[in-house]
């Protein structure tokens, strides 16, 4: 899906032992959109089920959003020094 590596949302857990979880559930009208979607360890995805946060307890750790766009001609360099490129991309 290209997901960053999150930090967990729900709980503290090992990235290999969680999944994306929906905040709310796709069952209940959620979109697999950046912001309703965190990374769950297994113990605290399978408490949620399909129900709201607050409807089990849990909460947050940081609200989830959509990463920033970044142009490619950020990573662009001029490694080797040339004058005519000094106007148009970085050292």
């Amino acid at each position: 899906m290209g997901f960053p590596i999150w930090l967990t949302n729900w709980q503290v857990a090992q990235l290999d032992e969680g999944s994306l979880d929906h905040i709310v559930p796709c069952s209940r009208g959620g979109k697999n959109a950046w912001e309703n979607l965190v990374w769950a360890g297994k113990e605290a995805n399978a408490r949620k089920g399909n129900r709201l946060p607050h409807e089990t307890g849990l909460k947050l750790l940081s609200v989830p959003r959509a990463p920033k766009e970044l142009p490619a001609s950020a990573l662009i360099r001029n490694a080797h020094r040339i004058p005519e490129w000094r106007l148009f991309v970085r050292e």
